[in-house]
């Protein structure tokens, strides 16, 4: 599993963790909020019969009978039927009960069928609390139709004449109680859960922009440890700037010493076969006893292979300077067709000498491409300069021009020997090279490694084939999205 995909994972964990301790804590923290606002609405709900009933008691003569009374319609209240939409929430009856007791704790009125008038309830918290003028209050747990409920109990004294005769409980059950608090948490948890939903969703879209680039950057790094040369990403913020830059300066140093090492490795490899030719060559003319002709063909070689010599190290310094490039630095807009133009007319002594001419088939059109002009010029020269050597007296290389919306391709064909089997996979291969049809040497194998470094800096790439109408080659440099116009 990868590494982002384990922050991801760990990212949703850890929020859902949180939900749920959120949700945890809230429904704690509102049960809590809820039963203090429900005791203290009991509180006063309390008072306020302690009061109606002791108001009543001068009228009915005695605490019983005004009970009796209070009673008669506290239970007529109680049964009303109504209907009435409260956020949501249909509440049908009345949510409380209650019952009345004396001086000594006797029952003398219950809403409830539980409590038997003259039942002794001295012993309950909120009735031996209130007789004694103190805060009375309870939960008792009881089963109701199969069902634990909690009844809380709020007591208030009947004062008469300044003396308590009696104490006033408050009933609600934990069910009517968490009625609406139920509705509340319902909906919480709801919308806790969209905000989970969307506050994932919207951090794997954070998590995807804060680590695509940084999945961009490790695609370099992989990149360049396998030998390539990639063009550093586009990075959106300082601190990944720094850090690809970092790569970046890390990658040229390693770039260099590499190209350092084959350099010195290509030169070496280069020159052994000049330096032994002309060595041989010398060691030959110092002897006295050669003929005059046979010393001047050995000193012609000497001359050559100088020659030779100094051409390879050319072609490995032009080639190493484009190898080090990871990117161009300026791009203007090149005619292709001056470019094949300038190229053709560089080698018209070879093609001369080799009986070869050039056929274009661009005419008047012309194709614009951005990049650098001298690269060009010399990446489709080595490819002409290919084709010539490789063609017989008389023969013909061909330049085209293909254009589509997505890419230009530009065809080097020639009639020339073609490509052996064994030769196709390694005809970029550095210092690989066939022998001239012609001549019979071999070129110094790194034209088509420079093209093909070339082509990279370009965006585009190179291939040769053996062309399947007739014998020869084809050599073909493809560009994405050149402009074409005529």
């Amino acid at each position: 599993m990868s590494l982002r995909r384990r922050i991801f994972i760990a990212f949703t964990v850890m929020m859902m963790i949180a939900a749920l301790a959120t949700g945890f804590l809230l429904r704690r923290e509102a049960r809590d909020a809820y039963a203090l606002i429900t005791e203290d609405m009991m509180v006063d709900t309390s008072k306020l019969f302690a009061e109606q009933i002791r108001l009543r008691v001068s009228a009915a003569g005695s605490l019983e009978q005004a009970v009796a009374q209070w009673g008669s319609e506290f239970n007529g209240f109680r049964n009303e039927k109504f209907r009435i939409q409260i956020l949501g929430f249909e509440k049908r009856r009345i949510g409380i009960d209650v019952y009345v007791v004396n001086k000594s704790g006797r029952v003398l009125f219950s809403s409830r069928q539980q409590d038997p008038v003259g039942a002794d309830y001295s012993q309950w918290r909120d009735v031996s609390k209130s007789l004694e003028g103190l805060y009375g209050a309870r939960a008792t747990r009881v089963r109701v139709e199969g069902e634990e409920v909690v009844d809380y109990f709020v007591g208030a004294p009947i004062r008469i004449a300044g003396n308590i005769q009696g104490v006033v409980s408050v009933i609600r059950t934990r069910t009517s109680l968490t009625d609406f608090l139920d509705l509340f948490l319902n909906r919480a948890i709801v919308a806790l859960a969209l905000a989970l939903t969307l506050l994932i969703a919207f951090g794997g879209l954070m998590f995807l922009w804060i680590t695509r680039p940084v999945e961009r950057l490790r695609n370099y790094a992989l990149r360049v440890s396998k030998g390539e040369s990639p063009v550093l990403p586009e990075l959106p913020n300082r601190e990944l700037k720094q850090l690809g830059q970092a790569f970046e300066e890390m990658r040229i140093s390693v770039e260099g010493r590499k190209t350092i090492e084959r350099f010195v490795q290509s030169l070496v490899h280069e020159m052994k076969s000049p330096l032994s030719a002309m060595r041989g060559s010398a060691e030959l003319v110092l002897e006295n006893s050669m003929p005059p002709e046979q010393r001047d063909r050995f000193l012609t070689n000497i001359v050559e292979e100088a020659h030779r010599s100094e051409k390879i190290l050319e072609e490995i310094l032009r080639l190493a300077a484009v190898e080090a490039l990871s990117a161009l630095e300026h791009k203007v807009p090149v005619n292709f067709s001056e470019i094949c133009v300038a190229a053709e007319n560089s080698l018209l002594p070879l093609a001369t000498k080799q009986k070869v001419r050039f056929v274009n088939h661009f005419g008047d059109d012309e194709v614009s491409i951005s990049g650098d002009a001298f690269l060009l010029t010399q990446a489709v020269r080595n490819l002409l300069q290919n084709a010539i050597e490789f063609s017989e007296a008389g023969a013909a290389v061909e330049v085209h021009f293909e254009v589509s919306v997505r890419e230009t391709r530009v065809r080097i064909l020639d009639t020339g020997s073609g490509i052996p089997d064994f030769a196709k996979s390694r005809v970029f291969e550095k210092f690989f090279s066939l022998e001239r049809p012609v001549t019979g040497r071999k070129g110094s194998g790194l034209g088509l490694s420079f093209v093909r470094d070339v082509m990279r800096l370009h965006g585009g790439e190179v291939t040769l084939e053996a062309r399947s109408d007739v014998r020869g080659a084809v050599a073909e440099l493809r560009f994405p999205k050149a402009t074409w116009s005529t």
